[in-house]
């Protein structure tokens, strides 16, 4: 019996291949809708796009506030004032890594004993 169609006497040969829906008749074959594959990995790729878009903002930002720091003692003198240690941050990069005494020119011109 396996692999036949059901009889037409049967009284669910009818539900087979018909559903009712709102009072109307509609093959099941035509209404059903293809439920779409969900990616594995989709959540993940877009938490990862949606990280690293932040991280290029910050490293965007970073670079224009280090520019500007770099380019006008003026500006450094206001962070100074607002921000001390982020400019101590700024004085200690350049100390290590690009050898430049920025520190000992901004405090001499602002008039500013420095600490040893």
């Amino acid at each position: 019996m396996q692999g036949q169609a059901p009889h037409s006497d049967s009284p669910f040969a009818e539900s087979v291949t018909k559903v009712s829906r709102a009072g109307k008749e509609l093959d099941a074959g035509k209404t059903m809708k293809k439920i779409p594959k969900r990616k594995p990995w989709g959540g993940l790729v877009g938490g990862i796009k949606i990280f690293l878009g932040v991280e290029l903002a910050f490293f965007a930002v970073s670079l224009y506030y280090w520019r500007k720091m770099n380019s006008s003692q003026d500006f450094r003198y206001t962070v100074h004032q607002k921000y001390p240690s982020m400019l101590n941050g700024y004085y200690v990069m350049g100390e290590r890594f690009g050898g430049l005494n920025t520190r000992k020119e901004d405090y001499r011109s602002w008039g500013i004993p420095l600490e040893e």
